[in-house]
């Protein structure tokens, strides 16, 4: 599944791959191939729901973190599924880590 990672900061976009089955904090590891100080931002996803910003919980998946993969739906509407993907939000936090 694909997932889109916008830098609040920077407004750059990262686009990853991640299997259903790894951990935001893997996602971070791999991350940080992209931004050496990754684990200094706060991880969020937007909720659908309430329209409010979620910090996401790094020992779950995507999923469990409610960012659903939609691609399957996508395809069985012979849709192309990267028409949709879903966007996690890097907020920095200022704390003086070192890379």
């Amino acid at each position: 599944r694909k997932v889109r990672v916008v830098n609040m900061l920077t407004q750059s976009h990262n686009m990853l791959e991640a299997p259903e089955e790894e951990t935001m904090s893997e996602i971070v590891d791999r991350f940080l191939g992209y931004n050496r100080h990754a684990g200094s931002y706060t991880w969020k996803r937007l909720d659908a729901q309430t329209g409010q910003f979620v910090t996401m919980d790094m020992g779950r998946t995507l999923s469990e973190n409610g960012v659903l993969d939609d691609s399957d739906e996508f395809l069985s509407l012979n849709l192309d599924p990267d028409l949709y993907i879903p966007v996690i939000h890097l907020y920095y936090n200022d704390d003086l880590t070192v890379a």
